[in-house]
């Protein structure tokens, strides 16, 4: 379970265990994104909470790791360079269907021509990122 505290706007939002030597969730998470700043801090805000933060830069990278390390959980962009993120989930999920998968887009128009999963624009918020991850992966939040 993990901690949360209560925004504003009701919104659920995780919290940095106070505790230093309180485990991580083992869970493997693979961020396919195409922009060094994005991939960097979306793996820095999971890193704390996961065992395993992995990243690719292009959809053709995040297909072979996820033949490889099997994530518990695909942060894909959409818009990417050599395999973009609508074929690389369109192969997942042909290969995998129950591989859990949040979309990663700017683009509103976009979104709508991928069904069935959850989608965070970017700018991503970090409270909504985490939010949008325990739920797609049903971890329970403790008050």
């Amino acid at each position: 379970m993990i901690r949360h505290e209560r925004l504003k706007k009701k919104q659920i939002c995780f919290v940095l265990p106070e505790v230093v030597s309180m485990e991580k969730l083992d869970k493997i998470i693979l961020i396919v994104e195409d922009d060094d700043v994005a991939r960097s801090v979306l793996q820095l805000i999971l890193r704390k909470y996961f065992s395993t933060v992995v990243t690719a830069a292009n959809g053709e990278e995040g297909l072979a790791l996820c033949h490889e390390i099997k994530p518990d959980l695909v942060l894909a962009d959409l818009a990417m360079p050599i395999v973009d993120g609508f074929t690389m989930i369109n192969k997942l999920t042909e290969e995998h269907p129950e591989q859990a998968i949040v979309i990663l887009t700017a683009y509103r128009d976009e979104a709508d021509m991928v069904q069935g999963h959850k989608v965070l624009y970017k700018p991503v918020d970090r409270c909504e990122l985490l939010n949008a991850v325990a739920s797609t992966l049903s971890i329970e939040v403790m008050d």
